[in-house]
């Protein structure tokens, strides 16, 4: 039997391992999205396909947490393409 490393947190770990300033960037994110009171960040729009990705039915969240969110989204990609090759 083998283990199916192709879902979500397995492509981003995998980006995360091969990239450490990737690594370094999304935890300044992590820190700039959850480590600031909500109501001071300005909110931006969601785009529709990271909205879809993430199941987010708000069309705007503070910009912090969307910069996360994209940036997040872009590493599971990377991530996923590792994975396939």
């Amino acid at each position: 039997m083998t283990d199916r490393l192709d879902g979500p947190d397995d492509a981003l770990a995998r980006r995360l391992r091969d990239d450490p300033e990737a690594a370094r960037r999304l935890e300044e994110l992590r820190r700039r999205a959850y480590g600031r009171d909500g109501s001071t960040a300005p909110l931006v729009e969601i785009p529709a396909d990271l909205r879809a990705r993430t199941g987010y039915d708000a069309d705007e969240l503070p910009a912090p947490l969307v910069a996360l969110l994209a940036e997040e989204a872009r590493l599971v990609d990377e991530g996923a393409a590792l994975l396939a090759s």
